[in-house]
């Protein structure tokens, strides 16, 4: 019984080597993104992207920009809930009421796939997962892509709607097949904005992803104290 229970796991494990998953953003993965593209006719303008709770490495503006996250605004002072935020004022010059911009690797796509590499990670995936969460007063909408070596782009069906005010969602994109990150030229998610929602608001995104590693261990222990109440009950 115990050889069969022993090669059950060996095939287990060679089975779970054979597929590849899919890939998971990192923190250091989204401290290289920033924005790579806007809607036809708009404009964009990214006023801080660095890390939570924001410091030396912050890539735009230096650590006084954290200040800025949260936005100055009355009301938009809900603070960055995630690893690494974006902010950005989107314009809508073509008066469209719609406007997107793509956050991507964009020039650090080489580097990108070099910290796969260093980090011993595959380079080839079942999919994509970005943990985001919508640090605005705005409902932005969220749509995952990636960009051929042909400069086209590939976006994800479905725009995700993620509620305002610290609304949190894991956007998720399984790709029919495996996709080799190599054979592509970019790889990031896009905002999208109807302004005839507005109502007068603003149109500056503050967005952040990867969960904070305290957030995520606070919800296991959560997980584990439940369990522990249930089987006390059982």
């Amino acid at each position: 019984m115990k050889r069969i229970f022993l090669l059950m796991v060996v095939v287990g494990l060679v089975a779970g080597q054979a597929f590849a998953d899919p890939y998971e953003l990192t923190k250091e993965a989204a401290a290289l993104m920033g924005q790579v593209g806007v809607s036809s006719g708009d404009d964009c303008t990214i006023k801080y992207v660095g890390y939570n709770p924001g410091g030396p490495l912050d890539k735009i503006g230096g650590p006084w920009a954290y200040n800025y996250y949260g936005g100055s605004t009355a009301g938009e002072t809900y603070g960055m809930q995630y690893e690494v935020g974006f902010v950005g004022e989107l314009v809508d010059n073509d008066n469209s009421k719609m406007a997107y911009v793509r956050i991507g690797f964009g020039n650090n796509f080489d580097a990108f796939l070099a910290q796969l590499t260093t980090a011993g990670l595959p380079l080839s995936y079942t999919g994509f997962v970005v943990p985001t969460s919508n640090d605005n007063q705005q409902n932005w909408q969220y749509q995952l892509w990636y960009k051929t070596t042909a400069g086209v782009y590939v976006d994800q069906n479905n725009l995700v709607g993620i509620s305002p005010k610290g609304g949190t969602d894991e956007l998720t994109w399984d790709w029919v097949n495996d996709l080799d990150l190599t054979t592509i030229a970019d790889l990031g998610f896009m905002l999208q904005l109807d302004f005839s929602t507005l109502d007068g608001g603003s149109d500056v995104f503050h967005t952040s992803v990867v969960p904070v590693p305290g957030a995520v261990l606070l919800g296991m222990l959560g997980l584990s104290a439940a369990g522990l109440k249930l089987r006390k009950r059982s």
